[in-house]
């Protein structure tokens, strides 16, 4: 017999044993077990990936398509603005939620140069729509308060559109919120 061979045997042999440890200890544990995973970003693409933990990820999106939400243990980065369409995104610092995470009022700074009317709406992990509000934005910055006491404690997402007055595209962008009590 080639060593080789027996060396990849004793490999596959070693490993199926921990496989069927973990899964009796798993059978037993309620609690999840993450033994690695890492991430990559970047302008195009969110890749993130984990070994020894659940891998269901359920995906939701909103009627008219144009927004998606999931849920999982793996999520990606949310930090920075989570674009889901085509359209051009706002740039870093255009939109900002102070505070986050958010107990009563969740605070919504805009700082587009450009004018337009601007709507947004807030959505539950579940990709229900919560609130939905609009105004006429002159370009030179406003910041609108969202009461959010009516809320349960949770993950939420705010998606905003601006519609310029003349010119450019439509600027769309979401973003994520956490409540807690």
């Amino acid at each position: 017999m080639n060593f080789m061979m027996v060396k990849k045997g004793i490999a596959c042999l070693l490993v199926l044993t921990f496989a069927g440890k973990l899964s009796q200890a798993q059978q037993v544990s309620t609690g999840t077990v993450n033994v690695s995973g890492s991430g990559f970003s970047n302008d195009n693409i969110v890749v993130d990936w984990s070994v020894g933990e659940l891998v269901r990820i359920d995906t939701r999106y909103s009627e008219s398509k144009s927004f998606l939400v999931t849920q999982g243990f793996l999520q990606p980065d949310f930090a920075r603005p989570l674009v889901m369409v085509t359209d051009p995104s706002f740039a870093p610092g255009e939109v900002k939620l102070l505070p986050n995470p958010v107990k009563t009022i969740l605070k919504v700074q805009f700082s587009m140069r450009q004018s337009g009317y601007l709507r947004y709406m807030i959505f539950s992990q579940t990709g229900s729509k919560m609130a939905q509000s609009g105004f006429h934005y002159y370009g030179y910055g406003y910041t609108q308060s969202v009461d959010m006491t009516g809320y349960t404690a949770g993950v939420y997402y705010l998606y905003v559109e601006l519609e310029p007055v003349a010119g450019s595209k439509v600027k769309k962008g979401s973003y994520k919120v956490i409540k807690f009590d």
